[in-house]
């Protein structure tokens, strides 16, 4: 809204609803950016608890909240299944647990999910033979040609 020739107590009215207008597209462009980023695998992107050196207040401090605590919340349940597939997948290790802080919902779930399988590896997996490390019995090389 232009200000115009107005002064005194309007002016002030009218630069605040400038200024209310102005940040109220801040908090969707913020989400905007850190939802693209979680989406393209970068749970490093946070959205901030201030803009040109204001705290957010009210509403908006709740959704930084909100968004920031979801991203903590995922990055922390990527972290302990990543742990937990590589005791498996590369250790060998079996009967670990997943610690995932504070989740409630699905992310709960899914901790107790991985929790529980990795209670109860497979049948094919407790009378799989020990890895060795001879090769097959019948090895076979490559052909080479020319």
């Amino acid at each position: 809204m232009p200000l115009g020739t107005s002064t005194g107590r309007w002016a002030t009215l009218i630069e605040n609803v400038n200024e209310l207008v102005d940040d109220l597209p801040w908090p969707t462009t913020e989400m905007t950016r850190v939802v693209t980023a979680v989406a393209h695998g970068d749970l490093s992107q946070t959205m901030a608890a201030e803009v040109d050196g204001r705290p957010m207040q009210g509403q908006f401090l709740q959704i930084v909240t909100t968004m920031n605590t979801m991203v903590e919340q995922l990055k922390s349940f990527a972290s302990e299944v990543t742990r937990v597939a590589r005791e498996v997948g590369t250790e060998g290790k079996l009967g670990g647990q997943a610690n995932v802080a504070g989740v409630d919902g699905i992310w709960k779930d899914l901790t107790e999910n991985v929790n529980w399988k990795r209670s109860r590896p497979s049948t094919s997996c407790r009378s799989s033979p020990a890895p060795s490390s001879s090769p097959p019995t019948r090895w076979s090389s490559p052909t080479r040609t020319g």
